[in-house]
């Protein structure tokens, strides 16, 4: 039998599925090794930023043993942190810091900007200042005016982040005796009108700011303190 004229045979074919498998592992791979590098770099993105060694209390001096550097990966917040070859010795401390915490900026001022505070004693009901509220805290202080008429005026933020210097006349013992507490805080100078006018004619509340916590707002009819 002769084969001229016939069509030449067609070859059987492998499954395609093994194609298909192959493309998918080498995509595996190479997203593998993507995801690998950029791992690599964001672990290398490390910043040499310094940390309290102790704690400390607002108001102290910096001095070289109080910091420790450290280093930190903070991205977008390496701003927000002191840095630097060297220690912001001779700093002063405008609100506590604890033992490892990273060291705010804000949480440090000049020695000249430090002298410009002023202490104010505010007369403080029982009940309206937080349970063992001490020396180094920070507190917004809110004012609700005496009411007149009985009319009730909502209270409003007078002093916010206010350095609190001491507390009480004994030791700072909230719960011993009836009566005011006098609470001594160490505000900019330009709160102190408005402060000092706001307790003489309404009552005081102060909230207490937690640790590492950000300010608070802007005081009704006053600068950013």
């Amino acid at each position: 039998m002769t084969t001229e004229g016939m069509p030449p045979a067609a070859r059987v074919r492998g499954p395609r599925w093994k194609d298909a498998r192959l493309i998918v592992g080498l995509l595996l791979v190479l997203v593998s090794v993507a995801v690998g590098v950029q791992v690599f770099r964001t672990a290398d993105r490390t910043t040499a930023v310094w940390a309290a060694a102790r704690d400390l209390d607002s108001g102290a001096v910096l001095a070289a043993g109080d910091l420790v550097q450290r280093r930190a990966r903070l991205l977008e917040s390496t701003s927000k942190y002191v840095s630097g070859a060297r220690p912001p010795v001779g700093y002063v401390v405008v609100r506590p810091v604890g033992d490892g915490e990273l060291v705010p900026r804000g949480a440090l001022v000049t020695p000249s900007r430090a002298q410009e505070r002023r202490l104010v004693t505010v007369p403080v009901s029982r009940g309206h200042l937080p349970a063992g509220l001490a020396a180094g805290q920070r507190v917004d202080v809110y004012v609700t005016p005496t009411s007149r008429g009985g009319d009730t005026e909502p209270a409003a933020l007078v002093a916010a982040a206010a350095v609190v210097a001491s507390v009480g006349d004994s030791g700072g013992r909230l719960g011993s005796a009836a009566g005011d507490v006098s609470v001594v805080l160490s505000v900019p100078p330009d709160l102190v009108p408005g402060l000092v006018d706001a307790v003489r004619h309404g009552e005081a509340d102060l909230v207490r700011i937690p640790l590492g916590s950000t300010a608070t707002a802007t005081p009704q009819g006053s600068g950013s303190p």
